[in-house]
């Protein structure tokens, strides 16, 4: 290809950048997204260590993505396909190789882009939605001094708090997903999770939570496609003129517009059916297994023996989730699962490295005392504990339409 002059110089290079974003967003998505895990994962977990090696990374990787999104494998990974993206924008931009159609690739770049961040923003949206990635704080957290939870421990209570508010940025993150499956609303929605994703990033960057790759690559990838609407919005929301109508063009042939139209209502309407049930099926496993007894709560204990040794342990909280912890008075923690048997005098417990749930008996001996007696550590245990009947301002306080003086405690 011969650059003679600056309008071919700008056309390399406006050429290239498409490219670029083309290679470097589908390496991208077709890394987390669009093909099986058993099949790219491993590729990619053979070849990042070994790019990281390259470029003078002298530790191990051995620690691929997991609950954190931002590991070093995950940072590496990126780097190698921003790196691919470039040599393969460079070959093709100024080679003498054809070149792929400028339209072609738009029209496909576009396509990956709605599909790929819909499926994360209705995922993600139903999520919260069923009420699934925040919980309301258990009773250990809310006895837990609030200099002591991390960052994002912070905030996935604060949002867990409210159910309301959860849902409220849900149905957010679903209508965003939702507007971009669809051709004539690609540009509001990627303005709806652009708006959206933004927020979410910041509070990823803010309280430094694991998912920051992720949420700026969907903020940087909404913000694709509204740029390629770029003048059109400029024409209206800045120089307050009129813009003419715009339809993007799909990439199947008019001629079978009709039969594309019926397998994707059928696909998306099978697969948001199946997102919506797989998110109650969850909700109603949490349901279910959300202890109803009347030893949830925080308890003072009065003696701890194990075989006739005393334990140091100060008190004991048990969560509606099965959480169990024990506060020694050396302020260590000391932490359970528990399982309430309904109609039956008894717990089941067990540490969280172990698999079998030893029984614990309980007998009320009044209002507020217990005594329990089972198997810890394989030897016997028994315990007498007092309720403290606390109570919490965060949990009792309420929603008031009308306050006469702020509440800020």
């Amino acid at each position: 290809m011969s650059i003679s002059n600056s309008n071919a110089e700008t056309s390399a290079w406006r050429r290239f950048a498409f490219i670029f974003l083309f290679s470097y967003c589908l390496l991208y998505i077709a890394s987390v997204q669009f093909f099986p895990t058993f099949v790219m994962e491993p590729i990619w977990r053979a070849v990042v260590p070994w790019f990281a090696k390259l470029i003078g990374y002298e530790k191990e990787i051995t620690v691929f993505t997991n609950g954190s999104g931002d590991t070093t494998y995950n940072y590496f990974q990126v780097l190698l396909f921003f790196v691919l993206a470039a040599v393969v924008s460079c070959t093709l931009t100024w080679s003498r190789k054809i070149l792929p159609d400028h339209k072609v690739l738009y029209k496909w770049l576009t396509l990956f882009l709605r599909y790929y961040i819909a499926a994360q923003m209705l995922g993600y949206g139903l999520a919260k939605i069923f009420y699934l990635q925040f919980r309301y704080p258990s009773t250990v957290q809310l006895d837990q001094p609030l200099g002591d939870f991390s960052p994002m421990g912070l905030l996935w209570n604060f949002m867990g708090y409210s159910e309301t508010y959860t849902v409220f940025t849900g149905i957010l993150e679903f209508v965003g997903g939702a507007f971009l499956l669809f051709r004539r609303t690609t540009l509001l929605g990627a303005l709806v999770t652009f708006g959206v994703m933004s927020n979410v990033m910041m509070l990823n960057f803010s309280y430094d939570v694991p998912v920051k790759l992720l949420s700026s690559h969907l903020v940087f990838m909404s913000l694709i496609l509204i740029c390629f609407n770029g003048r059109r919005l400029i024409r209206f929301f800045i120089k307050g003129q009129s813009t003419e109508a715009y339809a993007l063009e799909g990439v199947v042939p008019a001629r079978l517009e009709g039969g594309k139209n019926l397998a994707k209502g059928l696909f998306l309407s099978l697969g948001i059916l199946l997102m919506i049930s797989g998110r109650y099926a969850m909700r109603k496993k949490i349901n279910d297994q959300t202890i109803k007894s009347e030893f949830v709560g925080r308890y003072i204990i009065q003696s701890a023996q194990v075989e006739g040794v005393d334990l140091d342990w100060y008190d004991i909280s048990f969560s509606s989730g099965g959480h169990t912890q024990v506060t020694t008075t050396r302020d260590s923690v000391i932490e359970f699962q528990h399982r309430y048997i309904p109609g039956e005098s008894s717990l089941e417990i067990k540490a969280f490295d172990e698999e079998v749930f030893q029984p614990i008996r309980f007998e009320k001996t009044d209002s507020i005392h217990y005594n329990l007696e089972g198997v810890y550590e394989g030897k016997l245990l028994k315990m007498e504990i007092e309720d403290t009947k606390k109570r919490y301002l965060l949990s009792d306080r309420g929603f008031h339409w009308i306050q006469e003086y702020p509440f800020n405690r």
